[in-house]
């Protein structure tokens, strides 16, 4: 799985017209500024893997982490480029630039974490599947509840989960072809790209069937949600800032928004942060969850309850960071529970 990459421009002095990419993605957010100087282009560039920046055709050698790069831009095209040295993918940037644009005292400011994860994690997507590649991590919070702790070590296979939660119209197609009842509609009315909500425990594992799937252990959720083999040790699904890839109660106008629509984490995957509950296969524990050492645990046997992962719309921040842990029951629901699917990896 490709690594998730963040590059950020910022150029001074110009007032950028164009901004391209070999494929049409979001440019992301722009913000205007006054600039401190013009007739230059200083250019911040902040890469989470190793890559080598060129400008114009010139490098500026290999850099992980943050750089300062100060260039005198051409009038016309500039073309701005990054190669992933490890995966070595290509990706370029055109600045077209005028004589009014010099003079225009605007920074402009484009973060476009979005494209690059989706450009760079393609090659692992299928049928809306991301490949999570296995390993050893350590599940848990030592700073959080009481059923957070203690911090202990779990490995994991590789597994395929989707890059979104399952959606109304998904669902809606499972009910039309085996004749499963659709929920009455939340007041929001139903959306086909907005995620599928009261569902109950068993409405998920039922169409986790259907579709040649099942839920994530809640072992495997939490993996996801860190990023797995690319977690960056976020707090929330991807970020620090819960605002930049969660719906909650501060953010959402009291409803679910259409998956997709936030930032994705490290593995390119939405929402695993907010928006809506996630159902996962376990029984909620406070004593199995202790156990160190464990491979691909699923959870005790028995239980009174089931787990639920991500927090809502309609939760606070603390809901939605990675490690947080709810007990629901199975016959239960509500229009901020709905679930994510994931396939073996055969």
């Amino acid at each position: 799985m490709t690594r998730k990459f963040l590059f950020v421009v910022i150029l001074c002095g110009f007032f950028l017209s164009n901004w391209g990419m070999s494929q049409e993605l979001d440019t992301g957010t722009i913000r205007e500024i006054k600039a401190k100087q013009s007739g230059f282009a200083n250019i911040i560039v902040t890469t989470k893997i190793a890559c080598e920046v060129f400008v114009n055709g010139q490098s500026f050698g290999v850099l992980r982490g943050k750089k300062v790069i100060h260039v005198a831009a051409n009038k016309g095209d500039n073309l701005l480029q990054a190669e992933s040295l490890e995966e070595g993918h290509l990706f370029e940037k055109i600045v077209s630039l005028s004589e009014e644009d010099k003079n225009s005292n605007k920074l402009v400011i484009i973060d476009f974490e979005e494209a690059i994860v989706e450009e760079t994690s393609s090659k692992n997507v299928i049928d809306g599947m991301i490949l999570v590649k296995g390993g050893t991590f350590i599940m848990g919070n030592k700073n959080g509840n009481s059923n957070e702790i203690p911090e202990h070590q779990v490995t994991v296979s590789d597994f395929y989960i989707g890059q979104y939660e399952v959606t109304v119209g998904e669902y809606r197609k499972f009910c039309e072809e085996t004749g499963y009842d659709m929920p009455k509609e939340p007041s929001w009315e139903w959306n086909d790209n907005d995620p599928m909500v009261k569902i109950t425990w068993h409405d998920a594992v039922a169409y986790c069937e259907w579709a040649g799937g099942r839920l994530p252990t809640e072992a495997e959720w939490e993996y996801a949600a860190r990023g797995g083999v690319q977690s960056q040790g976020h707090l929330y699904s991807g970020e620090n800032i819960f605002e930049k890839v969660a719906w909650h109660n501060g953010n959402s106008k009291k409803k679910v928004h259409p998956v997709g629509d936030k930032a994705p984490n490290e593995l390119g995957i939405y929402d695993m942060s907010g928006n809506v509950w996630e159902w996962c296969s376990d029984f909620f524990s406070t004593s199995f969850y202790k156990k160190e050492g464990l491979k691909d645990p699923k959870g005790p046997k028995r239980g009174k309850f089931k787990v639920l992962r991500g927090g809502s719309w309609n939760n606070p921040p603390d809901r939605g960071r990675v490690s947080f842990r709810y007990s629901f029951g199975a016959k239960g629901w509500g229009k901020h529970i709905g679930f994510r699917m994931v396939k073996d990896v055969k």
